[in-house]
């Protein structure tokens, strides 16, 4: 599968505050998300800046600056791409949270962290609504809980 790297800009500056990598459609994720109503706190500080942008009737520019790589060679340009512009939290202009690279790819919750998870869950009353999207998001195996 052939992998890229993609950036959201400002359209005003043209200054970069993502880079991602991805492959089929994931270079518009971020932005469909962010035309969506907002579920739950969980929110990709890319998501919330493209939905800042919308809100001044702007929309970021959206552009696959590499293409035609591997999964390998996606994650170091990332990493090189992520070192030029620098994360705002390093002084640069990204909001990207990690270095780049792998990121959260692969990850694997131990079986602490699932517990937690769940414990928190039981005993919550939830609206039909709600009942129904997590229905739909988990598929028809799930209906009968």
């Amino acid at each position: 599968m052939k992998h890229y790297i993609y950036l959201y800009r400002d359209p005003i500056t043209l200054i970069p505050f993502y880079v991602g990598q991805g492959i089929d459609d994931r270079f518009l994720f971020h932005l469909k998300a962010s035309q969506k109503p907002r579920i739950g706190s969980q929110e990709s500080l890319c998501i919330i800046e493209c939905r800042r942008l919308q809100n001044q009737n702007r929309l970021p520019i959206v552009e696959k600056v590499l293409e035609g790589l591997t999964q390998e060679e996606a994650n170091l340009e990332e990493i090189h791409i992520i070192g030029i512009y620098k994360r705002k939290i390093d002084g640069g202009s990204l909001v990207n949270q990690t270095l780049g690279g792998n990121g959260c790819s692969g990850y694997k919750q131990t079986p602490v962290h699932i517990s937690k998870r769940i414990a928190k869950q039981i005993g919550q009353i939830r609206t039909e609504d709600q009942r129904a999207r997590m229905r739909w998001t988990r598929g028809p195996m799930s209906e009968a809980g």
